[in-house]
């Protein structure tokens, strides 16, 4: 597209727009089966429209934006058992898993141990700051191994990730364990709850049983968890949890011509629509709601295996939280021939297969329709 020499009228836009709109995957059709994301809430939505002009980043100018963005942190840390924690809210589990790594380098740490099955935003956010990577290998069940991590500590390792709800077995590290052991070294973890922060904490109001994951561990300084995801807000929406609360101190940069001096954050302009609208669903929800939500989803994780293993399709891990990685002979071939019957689905490396992450969006009826594609599919490349 060139830029153009004179405007267009809206309705040209917005039929162009639309058209273009057609090639992109649907929630509400159930198309979306490998994105993290989901419908949001209509509440959610509502809420960003009313703030989204307003300035994270000027508490100044937009102080009840600045509230919001408080007591959503106060909310989340309270849910993660920490009553001394800051935070901020931010445009995803990248910039928040950035972020963390960025403090962790502030106070002094060069090298961070790394599972092998840790988001690659994470390895991405190490090269930037120029962090030295140990990277922790995974035992048989592709958690991060607690032998790796005791070899890292007494070769010096301080500071560590570790991921509750890996991305692509739906796997929680033993968090609470390795906090312990870390602990007695004076070592810290920042704790990528991404995709499953909105799942682990009501997963006991289920009876379900689970690797604690919490600020009640001394070892956990940071944590992140999306609201994008299954917060059930709108695109970009992600917290990071701090504690202590001074740790937001190294990420308060000086910004002179600001009434308040000070600019907050490794990006610069924040929509307080992000924090409205998690604002918005955690009132709406509350745990009983987040818990109705998550009972929902386990099924159908529970409903997917099932009926993915009497088609015979391997399933060779049971996730914790709820994504699927279904083992296959060509994954890539399966993205293409599923795409190209409008079903989306993303690739597993640490195990060759394909993988379904179940949102709240989607339903038996679609699971049952995507299990038949992949039927065909397996028909017809063998």
């Amino acid at each position: 597209m060139k830029f153009p020499k004179r405007g267009v009228n809206e309705l040209s836009i917005l039929s162009e727009l639309r058209s273009k709109y057609c090639l992109d995957a649907k929630h509400d059709l159930g198309e979306v089966l490998g994105s993290m994301t989901t419908k949001p809430l209509d509440v959610a939505i509502r809420a960003f429209e009313i703030f989204w002009r307003s300035n994270l980043n000027d508490p100044y100018t937009f102080p009840g934006s600045s509230i919001i963005e408080r007591e959503v942190i106060e909310a989340l840390a309270d849910l993660y058992e920490c009553n001394d924690c800051s935070g901020l809210i931010t445009t995803g589990g990248s910039e928040s898993n950035l972020t963390a790594l960025y403090i962790i380098r502030e106070l002094g740490f060069s090298t961070v141990g790394v599972p092998k099955s840790a988001h690659f935003s994470v390895f991405k956010a190490c090269k930037l700051l120029k962090l030295n990577i140990y990277e922790l290998d995974l035992d048989k069940d592709f958690r991060v191994s607690i032998g790796s991590v005791k070899e890292a500590l007494d070769k010096g390792v301080r500071a560590f990730i570790f991921t509750a709800g890996t991305t692509e077995l739906g796997l929680i590290d033993p968090i609470d364990k390795l906090g312990r052991v870390i602990n007695e070294y004076s070592g810290l973890i920042h704790v990528d709850a991404a995709y499953a922060g909105f799942v682990i904490p009501f997963l006991k109001e289920l009876g379900l049983k689970v690797p604690k994951v919490s600020f009640s561990n001394p070892a956990v300084r940071s944590l992140c968890v999306d609201g994008h995801k299954m917060g059930l807000t709108p695109i970009p929406n992600s917290a990071l949890i701090l504690r202590p609360p001074e740790l937001i101190k190294y990420v308060e940069f000086p910004a002179r011509y600001m009434p308040l001096n000070i600019q907050r954050g490794l990006l610069g302009t924040r929509t307080a629509g992000s924090a409205a609208a998690l604002y918005a669903v955690i009132k709406y929800l509350g745990i009983e709601g987040f818990t109705e939500v998550v009972k929902y989803v386990m099924g159908l994780l529970k409903y997917l295996i099932k009926r993915l293993r009497e088609e015979d399709f391997s399933v060779p891990v049971e996730p914790d939280v709820p994504i699927v990685c279904i083992e296959v002979k060509d994954p890539d071939k399966y993205l293409k021939e599923l795409a190209k019957r409008r079903l989306f689905v993303y690739k597993c490396s640490l195990i060759k297969g394909v993988r379904v992450v179940i949102m709240p969006h989607l339903s038996r009826y679609d699971l049952d329709r995507f299990i038949e594609a992949l039927k065909n599919v397996r028909r017809e490349i063998g």
